[in-house]
C-alpha cells in the first residue's frame, strides 16, 4: 500500500491515473495531453507499473498503458476516491476535453489498434 501511496503522490501522476481511468492509451496521446516530454511521461508510468497500478502492452513499436485489473479489483475503494475527487479537479476536466479534441481530430495515437477503432467509429 506504501508503493501505491508514494506513486500516486504526484499531481502529473494523478492526472495521468484519471486519464487512464477512461480507458487505455498510448504514451503519444498522454504527452500530448498532459504537454510533457516523452521521458517524464514514461518515468511517471514507471511508477505506477512499479507499484502494480498500471500494466502495459505492446502493439507494433507502441505501448499501451490501462489500469492493471488487479488494482482495480484489490483497491476498488482506493479508485472509486479517486475517479470521485479528481473528476472534480479541473486540470483533471481540461485533460479529458484536451484527450477528446485530440481524438476527434483524428489527431490521436496512431497505433494499429487505435486507427481500426477510429475507423469502425467514423464507419457507424
Amino acid at each position: 500500500m506504501i508503493e501505491i501511496m508514494k506513486a500516486l503522490a504526484d499531481e502529473s501522476r494523478l492526472r495521468i491515473v484519471h486519464l487512464l481511468l477512461q480507458g487505455q492509451l498510448c504514451v503519444c496521446e498522454l504527452e500530448y495531453v498532459l504537454q510533457m516530454s516523452q521521458t517524464n511521461v514514461s518515468r511517471h508510468l514507471a511508477k505506477f507499473k512499479n507499484a502494480g497500478i498500471v500494466q502495459s502492452f505492446k502493439q507494433a513499436q507502441w505501448i499501451n498503458y490501462k489500469i492493471a485489473p488487479v488494482f482495480l479489483n484489490e483497491e476498488a475503494l482506493l479508485v472509486s476516491y479517486l475517479q470521485e475527487r479528481l473528476a472534480q479537479e479541473s486540470s483533471c476536466q481540461e485533460d479529458l476535453k484536451a484527450l477528446k479534441r485530440h481524438q476527434s481530430e483524428g489527431q490521436g495515437c496512431l497505433a494499429p489498434s487505435r486507427k481500426s477503432l477510429q475507423q469502425k467509429r467514423k464507419n457507424s
